[in-house]
């Protein structure tokens, strides 16, 4: 098992470092038939810079219906690039879904004014577009003028390919392929270019304060550890090295930020980011799964059924969590994109759900036989110790998965790090709380289950005497 997941680990590693080595905003398409592609979305200050390069574009014409017999573009077809603002990247899907629309009685395509965003006075948003009409197709492969921004907002990138209606009133997809790179900066101080989007420029700095704060908190478990030797065991070492990995996974996440807001590429930082990032998630898993065990309180009740249960979620969490920083990373102009992302984030939230099963079920079973064994009564006492803990799992996994996620989609385009300020900031309580819950000393809880057990079997021991002996013996 192992294995397959550190292989699995390095494969998923390499696809990122492939995906995270464009510069800015990259896209290749081949044979593409989608009205419209979006390319991605971008925080823009007054004063920003865009610039589009296309590369090796070729449309599939053999009837000649988008070109004439020179091979140049019919100077009335709409077909071209174009960057317009939009509220969210929500809306900016939603807008590429309205514009994909095949209607007969509208045939609008993104072009049109019946589709450009409007501000509440009704007034047309800002929008530019690079139009390929009238030119041929080597001509459509240069770089094209730069746009210096002037109204500040989030701008998203279309491509979109609207081939004229026939007489039914219907689409015929006519397969288009190119390659696009578009580099986006906003002009910082000094006229330095910073190659993050608006709302993503604080991040840098934040996660070089939480590296600090996760540091911090590794200095006080290991000092706690030290401080009480004989209450610490194998899963504070554990956790001691999940605090340790999550705090080098933000070390390496601020070099990777702070190494793209300078120079719009990915770098090595972005592997070491990557390679921490994968062993905080399965570290964090298991640790969950370890305390929830309860030291063995659990893990020895669990039957077949649920033990194979849980071998399958912890591999498929991994998978689910790894692949979707993969999906994360890519274009959302990568045919199925959108469906990828949700259909992962949904199987994350439901992995993390079913985990919790197995537990649920032999609580359960616990509780019935507790009304008939004085020993299922006491065993039951001590589940109890480990509700909240329970409780704090799932609030754990409802707000990273589902909460933070909403407040990302109604969040200003200048304060989009908001939202990584509280995943972090919940990643501190989550963590805190449960190193104090699971703390080594003497007064915990959680290791008074273990010390009741000891201090039943010395009693045993004391009472039995010479006759325990004599009925354990051997004639």
């Amino acid at each position: 098992m192992s294995r397959r997941l550190g292989a699995i680990a390095c494969l998923v590693v390499a696809a990122l470092l492939a995906v995270g080595a464009a510069a800015n905003l990259n896209l290749d398409v081949t044979g593409d038939e989608r009205r419209v592609i979006d390319l991605g979305v971008f925080g823009f200050a007054k004063g920003g810079v865009f610039q589009l390069t296309v590369n090796h574009f070729f449309i599939d014409d053999p009837d000649a219906v988008m070109l004439d017999s020179s091979g140049r573009l019919h100077h009335n077809e709409s077909l071209g690039f174009a960057l317009m603002v939009v509220e969210s990247a929500q809306d900016a899907r939603y807008l590429r879904t309205m514009a994909s629309t095949e209607s007969k009685a509208r045939r609008e395509c993104l072009d049109s004014d019946a589709l450009a965003p409007r501000d509440s006075n009704n007034n047309v948003l800002p929008r530019f577009f690079f139009r390929l009409s009238n030119l041929t197709m080597a001509e459509v492969t240069k770089q094209y003028p730069s746009v210096a921004i002037e109204t500040p907002g989030l701008y998203a990138l279309f491509f979109f390919n609207c081939k004229g209606y026939n007489e039914k009133g219907t689409l015929k997809p006519l397969p288009v392929s190119f390659s696009a790179e578009a580099t986006e900066y906003n002009v910082g101080t000094g006229g330095v270019p910073n190659y993050l989007s608006l709302g993503h420029q604080p991040l840098p700095m934040l996660y070089g304060f939480f590296t600090l704060v996760f540091a911090g908190l590794a200095f006080v478990w290991a000092r706690e550890m030290r401080r009480n030797p004989t209450h610490t065991h194998r899963i504070h070492y554990v956790m001691l090295f999940l605090v340790g990995v999550k705090a080098l996974s933000l070390f390496f996440e601020t070099l990777k930020y702070s190494h793209y807001a300078s120079t719009g590429h990915a770098s090595v930082w972005d592997f070491f980011y990557y390679v921490f990032l994968t062993a905080k998630g399965i570290t964090l898993f298991a640790v969950v799964v370890l305390l929830g065990s309860g030291w063995s309180l659990l893990k020895a009740m669990l039957s077949e059924r649920d033990k194979q249960l849980l071998m399958f979620i912890l591999p498929a969490q991994v998978v689910i969590n790894i692949s979707l920083a993969v999906v994360e990373e890519s274009n959302e102009g990568t045919r199925g994109w959108g469906s990828w992302s949700d259909i992962l984030r949904i199987a994350d939230v439901v992995c993390c759900c079913v985990v919790l099963l197995p537990i649920v079920w032999s609580i359960k079973n616990l509780r019935e036989a507790a009304e008939h064994d004085e020993k299922a009564l006491q065993t039951l006492s001590r589940m109890r110790l480990f509700r909240t803990f329970y409780i704090a799992v799932v609030a754990y996994v409802y707000t990273t998965r589902i909460i933070l996620a909403m407040i990302e989609g109604s969040l200003p385009f200048r304060v989009l790090w908001i939202s990584n300020l509280l995943a972090e900031l919940v990643a501190v309580a989550f963590y805190a709380y449960s190193g104090y819950q699971f703390r080594p000393a003497a007064e915990n809880p959680y290791l008074r289950v273990q010390q009741e057990d000891l201090d039943e079997i010395e009693m045993r021991a004391e009472i039995g005497g010479g006759g325990g002996n004599k009925a354990g013996s051997p004639v």
